[in-house]
């Protein structure tokens, strides 16, 4: 931008043009009159830069969930939703959709939730825990999953007051319609349920009504549970738990237990029955097996490290160390064993020996590989195996990098929802691929035809980088008010979400700069570009002798962020 600025005596002319977008420079002219009057001609070569969109700059996402047909994520320490929201899913106090996830969930007075540090969505409702280890739900309610008492939706976060061990949560899981969370320390190993108990997933059978609609301590719960153990499915409720039972510090070694649904064997011990439905409120001590728990030995599951979560799927997984073991459905060849028949024990999916992270769907499985690489296999009607094809996989196959070029790569976390797999990549982006009609993959596209999920404008079959996040902007614009000592240097600044910590600009005779003045106002969490400046009071010395060049930049960051600085 070409600014110039003309004075003579109480005469001001302004005018200004595009120019190089670049660089930005103050020449400073003296100019004599024989009249002894002072003008100063100002000429400003104004550019702009983005401060914070290099590679150096990297969003925080350190969490990723999925339900029916919403995705969402922890971005640094907010609570961040996409895709479906007809129930409240984004928790941002209405129901209108929006794929592209710019406004965060927030609490009942409007502020925004903004130190999460655990998330798990149901079908339509999300749990978090905060960094203060309390608990809060949102979103669908109907069977009293958000456990304040009631069966009316919560559009935004809710603190139930029958979690009364607040402060002591470590881990949340929700179910397709039901909620849990651990507590530790004095609770070692306590489990508080809310919400749907139709399979007995609590440790009882149901009674009538079979939901309760606040948090209570599960029957199982002197089992011991550790933080990040704790997987639910549709309708089946899954732990780390050890053979021994009480308080304390678990010893290992670590078993998988679930309780619920288990006609298509989701209990992993050979049965078709719930033993949480045929024990009535006796703790569960039946592990997930290897083979089938019935012929006498001892096939459970040991050294489990991770259950895994999945609230749309009616089969099971859990790591041991690097190796994946599921069981329960297969009709689409969600197990990864080359077949469609359900497993009532653990199976382990071909190949998948070295595996650090995974989620289950509705009919799918994915996972993570230590080289970071992405492998999905089950129903891939809607793509969801991202795999270029549409086509059922009974054994895992690699996912394909964006736009279906090379393989996807940089994976650090997975979530697979109802027919979509979403992946964070390198802690700073989201790829997503599958169904979109709801605007899952967060690509600003939606299905426009009913349910053609992989058409132009829905679905996916190979991964699409969400525009989430937006990430932190800056730009600067024409200074004001110059006189040939002062001026107003002026920005503008997109937090979207970030927590500035710093703004400023710099300015000075080199392009070193070498002064710096606080922008103002001061930022914070906001969502909207805000205009910022710095009045400078100490430019040219009056009079000026000789042409003297200004530079200047606009610098942001946030506690999230390494600054960048490109002038």
């Amino acid at each position: 931008i070409r600014f110039k600025l003309m004075v003579q005596s109480t005469v001001v002319r302004l005018s200004w043009q595009p120019h190089n977008p670049q660089t930005f420079k103050a020449v400073v002219m003296p100019w004599r009159f024989t009249s002894k009057k002072a003008i100063l001609a100002l000429f400003l070569l104004v550019g702009f830069t983005f401060l914070s969109l290099g590679a150096t700059a990297k969003a925080s996402i350190t969490a990723i969930t999925a339900g029916d047909r919403s995705t969402c994520v922890i971005f640094n320490g907010l609570p961040r939703c996409w895709g479906q929201n007809s129930e409240g899913e984004y928790g941002d106090g209405t129901t209108a959709p929006l794929d592209l996830a710019s406004r965060g969930a927030t609490y009942a007075n409007g502020s925004l939730v903004s130190n999460a540090s655990r998330i798990s969505m149901g079908l339509h409702h999300v749990c978090i825990i905060d960094t203060s280890a309390n608990g809060w739900c949102w979103g669908y309610n109907g069977w009293g999953q958000i456990g304040d008492g009631t069966t009316v939706n919560r559009l935004t976060a809710y603190n139930s007051s029958s979690l009364s061990l607040s402060g002591a949560l470590v881990e949340v899981s929700a179910g397709g319609d039901f909620s849990c969370f651990v507590a530790q320390g004095t609770y070692n190993g306590w489990l508080l349920c809310s919400g749907h108990n139709d399979y007995g997933q609590f440790g009882h059978a149901p009674s009538s009504p079979n939901f309760i609609t606040g948090f209570q301590q599960v029957t199982e719960g002197n089992l011991y549970v550790n933080p990040g153990d704790l997987g639910a499915g549709m309708n089946t409720l899954c732990q780390l738990s050890s053979n021994s039972k009480g308080l304390g510090s678990p010893p290992p070694p670590y078993n998988a237990t679930c309780i619920g649904l288990a006609s298509g064997g989701q209990a992993g011990t050979g049965y078709t029955f719930s033993t949480g439905m045929n024990t009535g409120n006796s703790a569960i001590s039946t592990n997930v097996c290897t083979y089938n728990c019935n012929y006498g030995s001892d096939y459970s599951l040991t050294g489990v490290t991770q259950v895994v979560q999945g609230s749309t799927a009616y089969h099971q997984c859990a790591l041991q160390s690097a190796n994946l073991w599921c069981w329960g459905s297969n009709s689409n060849g969600q197990l990864g064993v080359n077949s469609t028949t359900n497993s009532l024990w653990a199976v382990q999916p071909s190949g998948q020996t070295s595996v650090i992270a995974a989620s289950k769907g509705a009919s799918n499985t994915c996972d993570i590989h230590t080289d970071t690489t992405v492998w999905c296999w089950g129903d891939g009607m809607w793509g969801q195996n991202g795999d270029g094809t549409n086509t059922q996989r009974l054994t895992p196959v690699q996912v394909k990098g964006v736009g279906g070029n090379g393989w996807l790569t940089g994976a650090t976390a997975i979530a697979v929802g109802n027919y979509h797999a979403c992946a964070v990549i390198n802690s700073g982006s989201v790829d997503c691929w599958g169904y979109n009609c709801d605007g899952q993959l967060g690509n600003g596209r939606y299905c426009s035809g009913g349910y053609s999920g992989y058409d132009v404008n829905g679905g996916s079959n190979v991964p699409v980088q969400t525009a989430f996040p937006a990430q932190s902007s800056a730009t600067t614009s024409a200074p004001t008010s110059v006189t040939t000592t002062t001026a107003t240097l002026n920005g503008n600044v997109n937090p979207n979400f970030s927590n500035v910590t710093d703004c400023h600009f710099d300015y000075g005779p080199t392009p070193f700069y070498g002064s710096s003045a606080a922008c103002s106002p001061s930022l914070g969490i906001n969502n909207s570009p805000v205009a910022v400046s710095a009045a400078i009071t100490d430019l040219c010395p009056d009079p000026c002798s000789s042409p003297i060049t200004y530079h200047y930049r606009l610098v942001m960051g946030d506690e999230h962020r390494s600054e960048e600085h490109t002038s």
